[in-house]
């Protein structure tokens, strides 16, 4: 924002104001005699705070840049895996450390003619990994674990009380394992139950058993086997997303606050080595595997691995503040797992996987007692030893005087002393009651504020007489947030969009037709979809996704039944339960959506039958879909930025999107999003403001707290084969 414009706005802002007050030690009648020395006159050159930052993982720091009117950064492959910047803008960028290690950051900062060029080290350090092993029981009553069924069960008992916990103190760092039996890495029906630490007043037990079940995917349901006092076994498929089982946090099906825990520990083993694993925290309730999971690491890497096969492992996920709020209700996590998942492994399916797992604990919080509340006072003049006085006032210069500060704003001041009958002794002494609203740099009687982030601070300048006074003048900064623009490599590779002949798109329509809902049972019942999917000669339907809704309208956001996500094989059977029958009004009509859960797919889809039972549900065959080369479909989206992740939208009150387009002419939508509960909440805008822009109000964007905010592009009407480019997005306050 020009400091014009913001002269201009002065009136509408809450200003900051300079109550200049001047605080007199006299011992006699006050004679002025300024001695305040003025700053020579420097030409600015950028600077940078700091070039280098330690950070922890999963934690952020700041870095500032002054003087500067454009500032490139510039953050290389490797070191993107350790470090994540946001924020970015030429008042400075926020580091958050991803993973341990150290990365380099280049930084160009442009002042005029003025260049400047420096290196950012950032060293990125971690809490140490917690490991155990323990050597496989010796029993004669063992399930026997297939390579890819899972354990061969036998019939045991559910399990009926926690494991006894056999120390009293807990672990160290590196605990070591029992020097008596220690447990089989595949739990057995005679098990001997996994050590664990003394619960403390504030850590909570994860109930392992079938009726504390949250939900599961990717398993095969046919290897759950539950242990007495050791846990549960099962075998994951590592397809899609990934899977296991989940839990409720609170056995009564209530949530967990994550404010009041520091840590989530579990217990685990898997047959294979290299077994890569996070913890998923689940935030629905009722129960949703799908509903908008966040995955913890355990803060050493970037996702944890069970590194030894048939070895028993702890794992410590550190829960930071920031987790903590990141879930969209409030901070309640109602679900948790150990989920194997193929995400982050390039998305590549992995082989099925034999789990293990003993316990999971959520570890709370020590108590901490309140901090005892210490009055701060100004400080109080001390009288001189010998007659004199002496005063000091600090004033504002420039344009920004009289002005609220944006983040990355600086603020000269300039201080000027009186004295009588005594001398100033050493420089005068600058400080701020808050650096992380505003610092301070000095030269003598002048100084330069910079401002940091949102709030107030105070900015004091102390002298002291030879006869003792002390005294000093404080001027009152006030710090407000400012508009948000990303233009250039803030904007990231997907700003930018040209149009390639690919197949369907992601979530293209194979047909919504009506079925006959008299023939499905109140109580629940089975719909069978069968069909092909063939690309010229070539039999694709064991590759190709394919997603499947059951809705009450015909609309792409009519109120859901139930969902079903990337479904392969040319049969896809929707099981419903009369819980989700009793969605379906008594005047509702019930429509399947049947889109593509993959982009690419160039064939034809044909149905071969809808029943329910030997019931058909249609009176006749919904229609062959076949691709057509012919542009983008409606809705498709171009361009994407995604947003910084922490970006707040209730900070804003609209967003401003620039951009560049092959047709300009054509119908295109702006849609400013982010997901909550894992749906896209959106606040769109149907058609330009104007050739090239985009101005989209916030509203719905504004309501929660959401994950994955974005501002993309779509097509307006089918048929588009051109390019779309994002040039600038503004957030405007």
């Amino acid at each position: 924002m020009e400091k014009s414009k913001r002269r201009n706005q002065s009136m509408r802002k809450n200003v900051f104001r300079a109550k200049g007050l001047a605080l007199l030690l006299t011992a006699a009648l006050l004679v002025p005699q300024m001695s305040g020395v003025s700053a020579d006159a420097k030409a600015k050159k950028p600077k940078l705070s700091r070039t280098k930052v330690s950070v922890t993982v999963g934690k952020t720091k700041k870095v500032t840049v002054k003087n500067a009117k454009k500032v490139t950064w510039k953050v290389t492959k490797k070191a993107a895996k350790i470090v994540k910047l946001t924020k970015k803008s030429k008042k400075g960028a926020t580091i958050k450390g991803l993973k341990k290690g150290t990365a380099k950051i280049s930084v160009q900062m442009k002042n005029g003619k003025k260049k400047v060029k420096k290196t950012l080290t950032v060293k990125v350090s971690s809490a140490k990994k917690v490991v155990v092993t323990a050597e496989p029981a010796k029993t004669t009553n063992k399930p026997t674990n297939g390579p890819t069924n899972g354990p061969t069960k036998e019939p045991v008992k559910e399990p009926t009380a926690t494991p006894t916990a056999t120390s009293t103190t807990e672990p160290s760092v590196t605990p070591t394992a029992t020097p008596t039996e220690e447990p089989s890495a595949e739990p057995t029906a005679t098990p001997t139950p996994m050590p664990l630490p003394d619960l403390g007043k504030n850590d909570v037990k994860v109930d392992l058993t079938k009726e504390n079940e949250y939900g599961q995917n990717s398993v095969l349901e046919d290897t759950i086997t539950y242990y007495e006092g050791n846990g549960v076994s099962y075998t994951s498929t590592g397809e899609f997303s990934g899977g296991g089982v989940a839990y409720w946090t609170n056995a009564d099906k209530s949530g967990i606050d994550l404010s009041k825990y520091k840590s989530i520990r579990i217990v685990a083993s898997s047959d294979t080595a290299n077994t890569p694993v996070v913890c998923e925290l689940l935030k629905s309730n009722p129960a949703n595997v799908w509903g908008g999971g966040i995955d913890v690491f355990d803060g050493y890497s970037e996702y944890n691995a069970i590194t030894e096969a048939g070895k028993a492992q702890v794992f410590e996920f550190q829960i930071s503040d920031d987790l903590a709020a990141d879930l969209a209700e409030g901070t309640l996590a109602y679900g948790i797992r150990l989920k194997y998942n193929a995400y982050h492994t390039d998305g590549d399916d992995l082989p099925n996987c034999n789990f293990n797992i003993y316990s999971i604990i959520l570890m709370g919080k020590d108590d901490v007692p309140e901090p005892t509340a210490t009055p701060t006072e100004e400080p109080t003049p001390t009288p001189g030893v010998a007659s004199g006085s002496a005063a000091v006032v600090v004033t504002a210069t420039g344009s920004a005087a009289g002005l609220d500060l944006e983040e990355g704003d600086t603020l000269d001041l300039n201080a000027s002393v009186s004295t009588t009958g005594c001398a100033v002794t050493g420089d005068i002494v600058w400080t701020s009651s808050n650096e992380e609203v505003a610092t301070v740099s000095a030269s003598g009687a002048s100084a330069t504020v910079t401002a940091v982030g949102e709030g107030t601070a105070t900015i004091k300048a102390t002298i002291t007489t030879d006869t003792g006074i002390v005294t000093y003048d404080k001027y009152d900064v006030t710090v407000v947030a400012s508009d948000l623009v990303l233009e250039g490599d803030d904007l990231g590779a997907g700003a930018s969009y040209t149009y390639v002949p690919n197949g369907f798109a992601l979530y293209a329509s194979m047909g919504i037709f009506e079925i006959d809902k008299s023939k499905l049972s109140k109580e629940g019942t089975t719909i069978s979809i069968k069909y092909t999917a063939m690309e010229g000669d070539t039999d694709v339907k064991d590759t190709q996704r394919f997603n499947i809704g059951l809705k009450t309208g015909d609309k792409w956001n009519s109120p859901a039944i139930k969902d079903y996500y990337g479904k392969t094989g040319g049969e896809v059977n929707l099981t419903l339960t009369a819980d989700d029958m009793k969605k379906i009004g008594a005047d509702d009509k019930v429509y399947v959506h049947v889109g593509t859960g993959t982009a690419g797919f160039k064939g034809t889809f044909t149905y071969l039958s809808v029943t329910a039972g030997e019931d058909s549900l249609v009176s006749e065959l919904p229609k062959a879909v076949s691709y057509v080369e012919s542009g983008l479909a409606q809705w498709a989206p171009t361009a994407k930025v995604m947003l910084p992740s922490d970006i707040d939208f209730k900070q804003y009150s609209k967003c401003q999107i620039e951009f560049t387009a092959s047709d300009p002419t054509f119908e295109f939508h702006g849609i400013v999003g982010h997901k909550v509960n894992g749906k896209d909440v959106t606040d769109p805008k149907y058609g330009v403001t104007s050739e090239g822009y985009f101005e989209v109000n916030l509203s719905n964007v504004k309501k929660e707290e959401g994950t994955e905010p974005f501002v993309v592009i779509n097509a307006g009407k089918a048929g588009y084969a051109g390019s779309v480019t994002i040039t600038k997005i503004t957030f405007v306050k």
